[in-house]
């Protein structure tokens, strides 16, 4: 609730808490990126958020593609993206 109130999202932090704990929707919020508006209701935005329908995007890594050459592809897609998958892919535990 403070990053929504903080972009303008939602007014009110406590009563939105409040409205999500009433509607006993405070376990159910998914996580993922949602596409959210400033003319949304609370109760839309909440709705939103325990939907689960969020943003998915597609990315086609061409057979024969080095983590070089994805590292480049995700970074042109996504600014950082690309770096956080190098490291992820030097990282011996995630690999494992």
């Amino acid at each position: 609730s403070r990053d929504l109130h903080a972009k303008g999202l939602i007014s009110d932090e406590f009563m939105f808490r409040l409205m999500a704990k009433l509607l006993r929707q405070t376990t159910r919020v998914k996580v993922g990126e949602y596409r959210l508006s400033t003319d949304m209701n609370p109760q839309q935005v909440l709705n939103i958020l325990t939907s689960g329908n969020s943003i998915s995007y597609s990315l086609t890594v061409p057979e024969g593609f080095n983590i070089y050459e994805i590292k480049l592809l995700l970074n042109n897609m996504w600014a950082g993206r690309g770096d956080d998958f190098f490291a992820l892919a030097h990282n011996k535990s995630f690999v494992e």
